[in-house]
């Protein structure tokens, strides 16, 4: 039998600890490192107004190639003044701060796989001398009203800030179920006015931006809207019917079948699937001048939006939603088709492009939606919450001093909130102020099903996705 010396053994020891320990290591650690990344900056934690700042993302763990956005927001006087530059290779981008009180910078990476990671800090501004960006007025000519076929011209004026000025333009045009964004705020101009000729459509909007020379930013508070006659395009009339198919265990087939009636032919269909299951979620986007889109995978939840693009670049929008019973998912639990306001569609933002986002504020993807009041018996008028309501059931129809004190009721000294005053129209009615009982109705929910979330969408520049 072969001995192992005792210099053997000692020389050993230390692999053979390395590997107990491994050994000893949850699987997690095992495996690939999470995605994580470092901010690191040239200057700082106090700079000057005027310095260029580096900031540089270096990520580790996770899955190369990395994609990288950087963010900056300087504030000055409690305005924000953001900017954006992605989503890049490049892990390293340098921005000038010309003014503010405090800076504030973020870096996003993201992973082959999707993964995503984030760091920020904020530094102090020293040195900037405060001189608002101020919007003094807009117009429009030839005026609010047009036709078909006039030249419309937005102007904005501003003063304040630091001189030369660039601007950037909003234009959005609907036509009953459908619009279009002409112009959409991603160019840049150096004139303070913006023209186009109206071919279609029956209102129309302008924003604006305007930016200083060194940076700071002013944006229009309201679209400024306008009336266009003379248009006799027919509404696009975007419809879709769909039926679904089990295949077999937790496999489903899904067909939707879209059409329009209106629009400059031909037109392009285009459909997002978002489907969910156990496992995870999926995304995929399809386009077709048929309409005819179907899908077959295992999910248990399904949210489908449906497109059509006219030859004029005229967009309608209606949205499918399939949540499912993951027990039998043949019958859906809820299908609806939502008809989205296409002035409400035509606001909606790029995602590299906060600036206009925060601007507009949310406009949400999902429309809430709105169930009709539940009756309940009894109760003569469930409208009623203003106590200077005329309830045309008391004694004295005139009656709108909510403290019951009117010599005209049967019980005028009617004081103790306990009485029940047995000439009201609702004996259970037992509050002096006379309101009716506020009616809340029960949230109607299925259990342990939510609306899958959507990734963001490319608005307005679609389709790009």
């Amino acid at each position: 039998m072969k001995k192992t010396s005792i210099w053997t053994l000692i020389i050993l020891l230390p692999v053979l600890a390395a590997l107990t320990g491994l050994a000893a290591l949850p699987a997690a650690c095992l495996a690939a490192e999470e995605l994580s990344v470092d901010l690191s900056l040239d200057k700082g934690p106090v700079i000057q107004a005027g310095d260029s700042l580096t900031m540089t993302l270096t990520p580790s763990g996770g899955h190369p190639p990395y994609k990288y956005r950087h963010m900056m927001s300087i504030y000055e006087h409690g305005e924000d003044h953001f900017f954006c530059f992605g989503d890049v290779p490049d892990n390293s981008h340098t921005w000038t701060v010309g003014f503010g009180e405090s800076v504030w910078i973020k870096g996003i990476v993201w992973d082959a796989d999707g993964k995503v990671a984030d760091c920020e800090t904020t530094l102090e501004v020293q040195g900037g001398v405060y001189n608002p960006l101020v919007v003094t007025g807009e117009s429009l000519s030839p005026g609010n009203v047009i036709h078909v076929g006039d030249t419309i011209t937005y102007t904005v004026f501003v003063e304040g800030g630091q001189p030369p000025y660039s601007y950037e333009y909003k234009l959005s045009l609907t036509q009953d179920d459908c619009w279009i964004v002409p112009e959409d705020g991603h160019s840049v101009f150096d004139t303070n006015s913006f023209s186009y000729k109206i071919t279609r459509g029956d209102e129309g909007n302008f924003f604006s931006a305007v930016r200083d020379s060194l940076g700071r930013c002013i944006y229009t508070d309201t679209r400024v809207e306008f009336t266009i006659l003379g248009d006799d395009h027919a509404p696009m009339d975007l419809s879709a019917t769909h039926s679904l198919v089990k295949l077999g265990a937790n496999k489903y087939q899904l067909t939707v079948q879209a059409s329009v009636i209106g629009g400059t032919r031909p037109v392009e269909y285009i459909c997002r699937w978002y489907s969910s299951n156990s496992e995870g979620s999926n995304h995929d986007i399809y386009r077709n001048k048929e309409g005819l889109f179907i899908l077959e995978g295992d999910f248990t939840r399904m949210h489908v939006n449906i497109y059509v693009i006219d030859a004029d670049g005229w967009n309608s929008e209606n949205q499918l939603d399939f949540f499912f019973d993951a027990k039998d998912a043949v019958i859906p639990i809820r299908t609806d088709l939502i008809k989205f306001n296409p002035l409400d569609i035509s606001l909606r933002e790029d995602w590299l492009t906060p600036d206009w986002r925060i601007r507009l504020g949310q406009l949400y993807d999902i429309p809430e939606l709105v169930s009709p009041p539940i009756p309940i018996p009894g109760l003569i008028n469930p409208g009623l919450v203003n106590p200077e309501l005329v309830n045309p059931g008391l004694n004295n129809p005139g009656l709108n001093n909510p403290g019951l004190n009117n010599p005209g009721l049967v019980n005028p000294g009617l004081v103790n909130p306990g009485l029940v005053n047995p000439e009201l129209v609702n004996p259970e009615l037992v509050n002096p102020g006379m309101t009716a009982p506020e009616v809340v109705q029960p949230e109607i929910s299925q259990p342990g099903i939510t609306a899958p979330q959507l990734p963001p969408m490319q608005q307005p520049g679609f389709p790009n996705p």
